[in-house]
């Protein structure tokens, strides 16, 4: 397959109508194998097989067409045969030109005269080889523009993709996309977003802190873009292709407000791990503001076909794990609280909150306690976002469903007394840890979360709680996060900083 992923599977190209094909025995398939009597096919590019001369003219995707066959007993068919595959390579050959065009455009930008506009630029001055036009395409629009005609050959409609609307968090990157599959672990790749000053996540808080979804969704993105930028885009080309978060930790080095700021985020390729149906790759990530790193990690993405995702169990190898709360007999001492109204915990996107039990002395640790069930609504806006053609619930949003139960619990049990309008942030110098095995989508019913808190200290009027907490799918356990260390420092009544 494409960028060497089985050796021992070797891939064929039809050449007019992009077919991947692997035959058994490690050999391409013939075309009788399809059912295409008399199609030829062409070895793919990338599978280290030597091209099968054709004396057809070019295919600006990277192959060449078969020559024309020569006619049959069916004269009229061969002939509208023959004035497809003219008038598609006619098309093909007119969009290169005119990517040829732009490009050349775009590079004669770097030469800056008092009558001629300078280049998108990175907030450093180099150059931004993609810029927003480039990310709005990569989330909303044509892979063609923001990937080229050249790299981007597929029949496939789900591709990797960026977040669409206000969610996507890339304004630009000083890298390219790859022409070709070659990951380069140590390879880096620097992007950058621009805040706005009426950010919707730091708007929506409710306490005038910076969400986790805003550092989780900043340096995810950023890493699924180097994952497209080392090649993964070129990888089963006539597949649905879907990316996912598997894992990660990430810690954060200094409270800041990113609000009206760029955010420069850096992203390593560690790991590079392909296998049958799916490529791994592991990241490390910083994000920095004025040259000062406040959020340092690393994740692993999965980069999955359709059979292979399916395939996902939850963390619980398929079996049903009962919440903890399920588990006890006694429920005298549950309090039953709804808090989808209290603006403290969250507004609009980030009212994540309905109605929860809360155990004030319960959980494994016997600290505290809460549970959260929602219905899983289809026409949740977050699916629209969430990507094109391939709507799942960001995880990040799961996670920060959690933190906001740690918060519920400060606020509800009086642990916050005599913290003036407390605002609530990740606690800077502590790293927390979320895995994800299982998505929820459209379809599903119901969302269960859940959090057991491990440790409540209080210096003067700062309050740090630590909690670890699980989300449910329709009964499956799908994602853990541990770690959870959350701050009430002092703020303002009107949640301003």
């Amino acid at each position: 397959m494409l960028g060497g992923i089985e050796d021992d599977c070797r891939c064929a190209r039809d050449g007019r109508q992009g077919f991947l094909a692997c035959g058994a025995g490690g050999h391409p398939m013939t075309s009788d194998e399809l059912g295409f009597e008399g199609v030829p096919f062409i070895p793919d590019r990338n599978d280290g097989t030597p091209p099968q001369p054709s004396t057809g003219p070019a295919n600006p995707c990277g192959t060449s067409l078969p020559a024309p066959r020569a006619q049959t007993g069916a004269p009229l068919i061969g002939d509208m045969t023959e004035a497809v595959r003219r008038a598609h390579h006619a098309v093909l050959e007119a969009q290169q030109a005119m990517q040829d065009v732009l490009l050349a455009q775009a590079e004669s930008f770097t030469t800056t005269r008092a009558d001629h506009p300078a280049a998108p630029a990175m907030s450093t001055g180099e150059p931004a080889l993609m810029h927003e036009l480039h990310m709005a395409h990569l989330a909303d629009g044509d892979l063609c523009l923001a990937y080229g005609i050249s790299t981007h050959c597929t029949s496939a409609q789900v591709r990797p993709r960026l977040p669409r609307g206000d969610l996507l968090m890339l304004s630009r990157s000083s890298t390219g996309v790859s022409k070709k599959a070659d990951y380069e672990v140590g390879m880096v790749v620097e992007t950058e977003f621009d805040v706005p000053c009426d950010a919707w996540f730091c708007h929506q808080d409710g306490s005038g802190g910076t969400p986790a979804v805003f550092f989780m969704e900043s340096s995810l993105q950023a890493a699924a873009f180097c994952g497209v930028v080392s090649g993964v885009h070129l990888e089963y080309p006539d597949d649905d292709l879907c990316v996912r978060n598997l894992e990660g930790h990430g810690q954060v080095v200094r409270d800041m407000d990113p609000r009206g700021r760029t955010v420069r985020q850096r992203t390593t390729l560690l790991a590079h791990s392909p296998m049958p149906g799916a490529i791994i790759q592991r990241y490390g990530y910083e994000l920095e503001l004025d040259g000062e790193v406040f959020y340092t990690g690393e994740t692993s993405h999965g980069y999955f076909t359709a059979p292979m995702l399916a395939r996902q169990q939850g963390l619980d190898n398929g079996r049903r794990m009962p919440t903890w709360l399920d588990t006890q007999g006694d429920q005298d001492n549950v309090r039953r609280l709804d808090l989808g109204f209290d603006k403290r915990l969250g507004e609009g996107r980030l009212a994540l909150l309905g109605q929860v039990d809360l155990v004030p002395d319960g959980g494994t640790h016997g600290l505290g306690y809460l549970r959260c069930t929602k219905e899983v609504r289809a026409d949740d806006p977050l699916f629209d976002l969430h990507f094109l053609h391939d709507p799942v619930m960001p995880g990040s949003f799961g996670v920060e469903t959690l933190h906001r139960l740690v918060r519920a619990f400060a606020l509800y049990t009086g642990v916050t007394e005599g913290i003036t309008a407390p605002r609530f942030t990740l606690a800077p110098g502590t790293r927390h840890h979320w895995a994800y095995r299982g998505q929820i989508l459209r379809h599903h019913q119901e969302s269960t979360f859940e959090i057991h808190i491990r440790e409540a200290r209080r210096t003067g009027k700062h309050l740090f709680l630590r909690a670890e907490g699980s989300v449910w799918c329709d009964g499956l356990r799908i994602y853990r996060v541990d770690d959870i260390v959350i701050e009430a420092r002092p703020g303002h009544e009107d949640g301003t900083r």
